[in-house]
This record gives C-alpha cells, sequence and structure tokens, in this order.
C-alpha cells in the first residue's frame, strides 16, 4: 500500500518565474496537469502560510500525496522549492504566471513536456478537516531511532494538562505521516479526532518518506516495531503526556508491529490494531491470493496453479534457496496474467514477451527482499500471548487484506493461551481494508470510494479509549 510516483522516488526542483504579484497570490490550491510524451499525468500543489511558507504536491492517479515540499522560496516574482528522495531531478519553469494561473516547460531526464496550474477550491472533506484543525495544538517535531531521523506531526488538545497519547504506525510500504492512500488521509483524520476527544497524537513520516530519513533500506517489521518503541520515548520527554499513558494504534502491517513493540516493552500502555494480521505473513498472502482472484472470477484451474507457485515460493525464501530458478514460472505466470487483463489494459501491451520477462524481472527482485522474508515466517502468535495491556481489535467485514475468517479465531486462541482477556474485536460488516464503507471490498475498489470511514468507526475507537485509557488509574 505505498506512493509511488512518475517522477519516482523523487528529488523535484520547481522555478516558477512570474509576473511581479505580491508573495500571497501563491498561497493557495492549485490544480493542473503535466503533458508528457502526449499523456497529461494531474499533480496539484497547496501552498500555505503559518508563520513561513509550506508547501506541498500531489501526483493522485500516482497515490502520490502530499509530498513535503523542502528549501521553499517565495518573493514577489518566482517560487523555487525542492522534493527530496531521490536523486533524479524534475525541473518546472513558467513562461506565463497570472493571478489565478501558472505554465510553463518540464524536463526530467531527458524528457521535456509542458505543464499549466489554475487556482482552485480544495476538496470539501479536506478544507473540513483544516478548519478541525483550528480546535487544537499542531505541531512539527523530530525525533530519532539511532541515526535514523523522524519527523512528524504531534497534535495536543488545546487546553491546561496532560493528556493520554497516541502514537500511529502506518501500514505496508513506505507512507508518509497522514498514511495517504488515493487521497485518504487515514492517520490525519484519526489524529484530528481523537485530538478534539482529548488525546494527543503523534503521527510521523515512515523511513525515507517526506522529513524522515532512510536508514537500512532492507528493514523488517521487527525495525518498525522499533521505530514505535522511539516514539513512545520521545512522547515520554514532552511536559504534556501523561508518560504511562501511551499506546499504539497500527494500521495493517502497522498493527503487526504493534504487537511486536508491545511484546517487548512494557512501555506499551494500550494498543488498537486496524486490520491487522494474526497469522504469518507467507499464510495471509496465500489466502489474500486465492480471496480475490476467486473475485475476480477466474477458473479454479488458474487458480491452483496460481496457488502451487505462491507456495512453492514461499517454501523457497523460508529455506534461503536461490529464487532464480523461479524466473522461468514467473514468465509463463506473467504470460497468462496478459490473458486475463481486461482489453483496454491488454490492447497497451505491445510485445507480450518483453512484458513477461520485465514481469519477471521485477517479481525477483521483489522476492529477494528481508521484508519480505521477515513477513512470510513470522507468526504473531508468539508475540500476541505476550501481551499485557489492553488491545482494541478492529476488523472489517469486507476486508479482502487481512480477512476477519482467517484472522480473528488465532486472535482469540492466542490471548487464551497467554491468559490475557483484556481485550475487545470490533467487526465493521460493510467495510473494507481502510474500513470505507465498501462494495466488493477489492483494492482496485479503494480510490472511487468516498474519503471517509465506515459510520461508527471513530466513535468506537473514542469510546474504547475512555473506558480503558482514561477511565483507568
Amino acid at each position: 500500500m505505498k506512493n509511488k510516483l512518475f517522477f519516482s522516488p523523487i528529488i523535484i526542483i520547481l522555478f516558477f518565474t512570474t509576473a511581479i504579484y505580491s508573495q500571497s497570490h501563491f498561497t493557495g490550491f492549485w490544480k493542473g496537469q503535466i503533458n508528457i510524451a502526449n499523456k497529461n499525468i494531474s499533480f496539484q500543489i497547496k501552498i500555505s502560510y503559518k508563520g513561513k511558507y509550506q508547501g506541498k504536491l500531489s501526483i493522485p492517479e500516482q497515490n502520490a500525496f502530499d509530498l513535503q515540499m523542502a528549501k521553499l522560496k517565495i518573493d514577489s516574482n518566482k517560487i523555487s522549492f525542492d522534493i527530496l528522495s531521490s536523486p533524479q531531478t524534475a525541473s518546472f519553469s513558467s513562461n506565463l504566471v497570472s493571478k489565478d494561473s501558472i505554465q510553463g516547460t518540464f524536463s526530467q531526464l531527458g524528457m521535456k513536456g509542458t505543464f499549466f496550474l489554475k487556482r482552485a477550491k480544495p476538496d470539501v472533506n479536506e478544507t473540513a478537516l483544516d478548519s478541525l484543525e483550528n480546535n487544537f495544538i499542531s505541531k512539527e517535531v523530530v525525533f530519532y531511532n539511532g541515526k535514523i531521523k523522524f519527523a512528524g506531526t504531534l497534535t495536543l488538545p488545546d487546553t491546561i494538562g496532560k493528556f493520554p497519547a497516541v502514537v500511529l504506525l502506518t501500514g505496508s510500504g513506505q507512507q508518509n505521516r497522514d498514511e495517504n492512500i488515493f487521497g485518504f488521509k487515514i492517520f490525519k483524520i484519526i489524529a484530528a479526532h481523537l485530538t478534539e476527544d482529548g488525546y494527543a497524537v503523534l503521527r510521523f513520516d515512515d523511513r525515507g518518506i517526506s522529513g524522515s530519513t532512510t536508514g537500512e533500506t532492507t528493514a523488517t517489521t521487527a525495525e518498525y516495531a522499533d521505530d514505535g518503541l522511539s516514539a513512545i520515548q520521545f512522547l515520554k520527554t514532552q511536559k504534556n503526556i501523561i508518560k504511562d499513558k501511551i499506546g499504539l494504534l497500527g494500521h495493517s502491517e502497522g498493527g503487526l508491529a504493534s504487537v511486536i513493540a508491545g511484546s517487548a516493552s512494557e512501555d506499551v500502555a494500550f494498543i488498537i490494531l486496524m486490520a491487522g494480521p494474526s497469522v504469518s505473513g507467507g499464510d495471509l498472502l496465500l489466502y489474500q491470493l486465492k480471496t480475490i482472484l476467486k473475485a475476480q472470477n477466474i477458473s479454479e484451474k488458474i487458480i491452483a496453479k496460481k496457488l502451487r507457485l505462491e507456495k512453492e515460493l514461499i517454501a523457497a525464501i523460508k529455506r534461503g534457496e536461490d529464487l532464480q530458478k523461479y524466473k522461468t514460472d514467473l514468465y509463463k505466470s506473467a504470460l497468462d496474467d496478459i490473458k486475463l487483463l481486461p482489453p483496454e489494459k491488454r490492447n497497451k501491451i505491445k510485445n507480450d514477451s518483453a512484458y513477461a520477462e520485465n514481469q519477471a524481472t521485477a517479481q525477483l527482485q521483489a522476492l529477494n527482499n528481508p521484508w519480505l522474508k521477515f513477513f512470510i515466517t513470522f507468526n504473531p502468535t508468539s508475540a500476541i500471548e505476550e501481551l499485557n495491556c489492553p488491545v482494541l481489535i478492529l476488523f472489517g467485514g469486507k476486508d479482502m487484506q487481512v480477512p476477519i475468517e482467517l484472522n480473528k479465531k488465532p486472535f482469540e486462541l492466542a490471548f487464551k493461551n497467554g491468559g490475557d482477556n483484556d481485550y475487545k474485536i470490533i467487526v465493521f460488516p460493510n467495510a473494507n481494508h481502510l474500513f470505507q464503507k465498501a462494495g466488493s471490498g477489492m483494492p482496485d475498489e479503494y480510490k472511487t470510494l468516498d474519503k471517509k470511514f465506515v459510520s461508527g468507526f471513530i466513535p468506537a475507537i473514542v469510546k474504547w479509549l475512555n473506558l480503558n485509557v482514561k477511565g483507568r488509574k
């Protein structure tokens, strides 16, 4: 579930040469398109002023949202900024700017195109969320796990006193602090509502995203769990925080990281799991594959063939074998996949063999990954049995990524074996993996749904927190 861009990953330097206008003309929301290689790509920028200028860039169709601008400079006739994430550079230069429009040229890695931006109105949900943030204090913070720097946002109730705190841990892949998935700012929304209800909330950019540094590129879920514990240690230094009432809220893999952290440290006072798994990643991947293929009405013969290859790959990864011998199988599987594509996608593939070769190579690279080996082999059961704090487990009834029918019973059995009954499971029957109100629950549906949680989701979390955190001595 992570962000990918057409300038992927990014170092972007943008230069807009303007007619002479006041700096305030740059603040606001701008939407437009880049035309490159006869293809239009939508993008957006947002400039704000809160003591200093701040900016963000988004490319919605590539699930890249709110990329933080660095070194943002604005004067009477130009604006420039960087977005840092890779050695690539994309440059924008304007040749015409009016009060409400910016136009110019674009170049990257020898490719050139044109672009334009026009002043626009932000999304209604985004405006409402920004308005909600006026009700509490929001602070930009930095903390460290060894040499790795994490940049985040700490939100605090706008009252005098000390508050329980919640650290938010994102799902798999690199996410920014808002856990922005197809424009649905999951963690920003949760942080706003929990802070309104009297909780401090810390959300932060994952390693290598926005303001956080990369550290080891081979980091596993166990390292992400350690990042969460470092966030707790940081919060313990803050004067507004009740030091023995700091917990973790983890989404998907973030839930797994929360369980690992909670089993390792008594500093974790409580845990909230949003679609957190209770089985090994190997079991989860096999179940996901079978469920999603069935939902796509793929024949039982093809499903069995794909599951057989997936099982062989998982077993080989567990044994530490060289996966190169599976390239031919992956190549043949990719050829089979072409036949399953809808006509509009199938027709875009000009050379089936080259496409399948590229797919097989990419899959081998993805499979040779320490993160994947840990994810496939680690069974959360032993960590769940070691938990000694209140736990809230949230499932979506239509979740195809962490299905309730696979994960609910192992949680119950692990808590029973660990002798801990201090947990609660809540199921939202119509919710998907992101806890949106879903139709099919398929991942490709996420971007089409309303950018809001299913009814009762936030109130359920607040009610449980008030009972199990605020209500406990």
